[in-house]
């Protein structure tokens, strides 16, 4: 599975794939779809944009984006990275899309001078917390409710680069 940084050019991809993964999976972030869809075009450009602190990638498959997740650099010491919006497509999993995201984002952060990649992840998605856990991250004992559903607790899952 081919991974690759979004470019500002590619914004209305980056903006079809992040509704569809609210659409899909609304208990998985901390936005929801109806806080996104109106969001203006300068703020699609913004986030495929990136910076020194922060990539967006995409996986593709089929000659298209299948899924995405982002990267930002925290300051302080030990420098982290935070993973979020991590997404593939359905009809995508479970052929290496999400694993592929996970080792690029792990390669970007450690990259950038990260030594730890951590993330939210709503402890119920089992298999999230799998394929997380497959790929090297663990449990901490941080918890907090989801910001778009409180009813549900997410929990900090972390890597070390």
């Amino acid at each position: 599975m081919e991974v690759r940084a979004v470019d500002r050019d590619q914004w209305c991809e980056l903006r079809s794939l992040r509704l569809r993964a609210l659409a899909d999976a609304p208990t998985a972030f901390a936005s929801t779809l109806a806080e996104e869809k109106d969001k203006p075009d300068e703020f699609w450009q913004e986030r495929a944009t990136g910076g020194d602190a922060t990539t967006t990638l995409f996986a593709v498959g089929d000659e298209r984006p299948v899924g995405t997740a982002t990267v930002l650099i925290e300051g302080g010491e030990p420098r982290r990275a935070h993973m979020v919006g991590m997404w593939v497509e359905p009809s995508h999993r479970r052929r290496g899309a999400g694993g592929s995201l996970i080792e690029a984002a792990a390669s970007w952060a450690r990259a950038a001078g990260a030594g730890q990649l951590d993330l939210w992840v709503n402890e119920r998605n089992e298999a999230a917390v799998a394929l997380y856990t497959r790929a090297g991250f663990r449990l901490t004992t941080q918890r907090q409710p989801l910001p778009s559903n409180p009813s549900l607790t997410e929990v900090v899952i972390r890597k070390t680069l």
